[in-house]
């Protein structure tokens, strides 16, 4: 009942974004009394925390995945942060937005699981000294990306997010 209730709030979060999530709106999409979701989630914050932790995982798997796959694993990590933000807004802006989530052990692991990915490719990438500055640059970078790409404030004559962050990922480690 715990994934049902949470894919419910994938969906509702997807359609109708942060506002419109709620625990009676994921029992009366399921179907069951309002009650029952307080057997899984003691308040709407447990629930946007829950879901949130699953889309950290998602990113996490698909920048492992990116980062396995790939002559250029650096440049696909990138590309896969990107259009991880852009093909899941709604998810993006709960997991990085402004309503902050905080005292959540399990979406603090993921966060440090994801940055891990990035941050060890990375080590791999810059002299040892480098590495912790360019490591947070590159997430810093990508985050922006996704953002003004889901905002739709890149410029006009700009390329796709995913070419940008192909080509931005690695102009920041190729000036050191």
């Amino acid at each position: 009942m715990r994934s049902v209730l949470m894919q419910a709030g994938r969906e509702i979060l997807a359609q109708e974004g942060i506002a419109g999530l709620g625990l009676r709106a994921v029992t009366r999409r399921v179907g069951v009394s309002p009650t029952a979701a307080y057997r899984y989630f003691a308040d709407r914050e447990h629930l946007l925390a829950a879901i949130a932790t699953s889309g950290v995982w998602e990113l996490t798997a698909e920048l492992e995945a990116a980062d396995r796959s790939s002559a250029d694993p650096l440049r696909a990590q990138g590309v896969a942060y990107v259009r991880f933000a852009t093909g899941n807004a709604a998810l993006y802006r709960l997991i990085f937005g402004p309503e902050r989530l905080v005292h959540y052990p399990d979406l603090e692991n993921a966060l440090a699981a994801a940055y891990g990915v990035l941050a060890a490719r990375v080590a791999k990438t810059v002299p040892r000294g480098t590495a912790a500055d360019k490591s947070l640059a590159c997430w810093c970078l990508m985050h922006g990306l996704a953002s003004l790409a889901i905002d739709s404030r890149l410029p006009p004559d700009s390329d796709t997010p995913e070419a940008l962050a192909a080509r931005l990922a690695m102009a920041l480690l190729s000036h050191d």
